[in-house]
Protein backbone atom coordinates (compact mmCIF):
# COMPACT_ATOMS: atom_id res chain seq x y z
CA UNK A 1 0.00 0.00 0.00
CA UNK A 2 2.97 2.46 1.04
CA UNK A 3 4.46 1.41 -2.40
CA UNK A 4 1.23 2.63 -4.78
CA UNK A 5 0.62 5.60 -2.16
CA UNK A 6 4.03 7.16 -2.99
CA UNK A 7 4.02 5.96 -6.59
CA UNK A 8 0.75 7.67 -7.11
CA UNK A 9 2.01 11.23 -5.22
CA UNK A 10 5.17 10.79 -7.48
CA UNK A 11 3.30 10.76 -10.26
CA UNK A 12 1.01 13.49 -9.55
CA UNK A 13 4.27 15.39 -8.79
CA UNK A 14 5.92 14.41 -11.88
CA UNK A 15 2.75 15.65 -13.96
CA UNK A 16 2.56 18.96 -12.11
CA UNK A 17 6.48 19.43 -12.78
CA UNK A 18 6.52 19.15 -16.27
CA UNK A 19 2.74 20.22 -17.45
CA UNK A 20 1.94 22.37 -14.48
CA UNK A 21 -1.25 24.12 -16.48
CA UNK A 22 -2.45 20.76 -17.56
CA UNK A 23 -5.72 18.78 -15.40
CA UNK A 24 -4.82 15.14 -15.36
CA UNK A 25 -6.61 12.04 -13.94
CA UNK A 26 -6.08 8.20 -13.59
CA UNK A 27 -3.52 6.43 -11.72
CA UNK A 28 -1.45 5.45 -14.51
CA UNK A 29 1.83 7.12 -12.56
CA UNK A 30 0.84 4.35 -9.72
CA UNK A 31 0.90 1.39 -11.98
CA UNK A 32 4.52 2.25 -13.45
CA UNK A 33 5.65 2.48 -10.04
CA UNK A 34 4.62 -1.11 -9.03
CA UNK A 35 5.92 -2.13 -12.44
CA UNK A 36 9.14 -0.36 -11.33
CA UNK A 37 9.15 -1.80 -8.31
CA UNK A 38 8.57 -5.34 -9.31
CA UNK A 39 11.72 -5.00 -11.71
CA UNK A 40 14.01 -4.00 -8.56
CA UNK A 41 12.92 -7.27 -6.77
CA UNK A 42 13.47 -9.61 -9.08
CA UNK A 43 16.31 -8.20 -10.05
CA UNK A 44 17.76 -8.48 -6.60
CA UNK A 45 16.67 -11.77 -6.43
CA UNK A 46 18.69 -12.50 -9.29
CA UNK A 47 15.67 -13.27 -12.34
CA UNK A 48 16.44 -11.64 -15.87
CA UNK A 49 14.25 -8.83 -16.12
CA UNK A 50 14.38 -9.04 -20.05
CA UNK A 51 13.23 -12.47 -20.15
CA UNK A 52 10.15 -12.84 -17.61
CA UNK A 53 9.20 -9.63 -19.24
CA UNK A 54 8.75 -6.84 -17.18
CA UNK A 55 11.57 -5.13 -18.54
CA UNK A 56 9.45 -5.34 -21.99
CA UNK A 57 6.10 -4.28 -20.49
CA UNK A 58 8.26 -0.87 -18.97
CA UNK A 59 10.21 -0.12 -22.04
CA UNK A 60 6.60 -0.60 -24.26
CA UNK A 61 4.67 1.42 -21.76
CA UNK A 62 7.62 4.34 -21.92
CA UNK A 63 7.14 3.65 -25.90
CA UNK A 64 3.46 4.37 -26.06
CA UNK A 65 3.87 7.30 -23.63
CA UNK A 66 6.22 9.34 -26.01
CA UNK A 67 4.31 8.34 -29.13
CA UNK A 68 0.37 8.66 -28.28
CA UNK A 69 -1.21 12.03 -27.18
CA UNK A 70 -3.27 12.46 -24.39
CA UNK A 71 -0.89 10.45 -21.63
CA UNK A 72 0.74 12.41 -19.25
CA UNK A 73 4.24 11.98 -19.76
CA UNK A 74 5.16 13.09 -16.53
CA UNK A 75 2.70 11.59 -13.96
CA UNK A 76 4.46 8.04 -15.95
CA UNK A 77 7.95 9.50 -15.25
CA UNK A 78 7.39 10.32 -12.30
CA UNK A 79 5.70 7.19 -11.01
CA UNK A 80 8.43 5.19 -12.43
CA UNK A 81 10.72 7.22 -10.34
CA UNK A 82 9.06 6.75 -7.42
CA UNK A 83 8.14 2.70 -7.54
CA UNK A 84 11.94 2.45 -8.51
CA UNK A 85 12.96 4.55 -5.47
CA UNK A 86 10.71 2.65 -3.07
CA UNK A 87 11.35 -0.77 -4.54
CA UNK A 88 14.91 -0.15 -3.57
CA UNK A 89 14.38 0.68 -0.18
CA UNK A 90 11.90 -2.07 0.02
CA UNK A 91 14.27 -4.95 -1.33
CA UNK A 92 17.67 -3.89 -0.46
CA UNK A 93 19.67 -6.46 0.69
CA UNK A 94 19.80 -7.36 4.33
CA UNK A 95 23.15 -8.98 4.80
Amino acid sequence: MILYFVSLLAGSFGALLLSPNTYTAGASGAVFGLFAAMAIAQRRSGIDVWRNGIGGLIVLNLVITFTAGGISIGGHLGGLVGGAVVGALMFRSRA
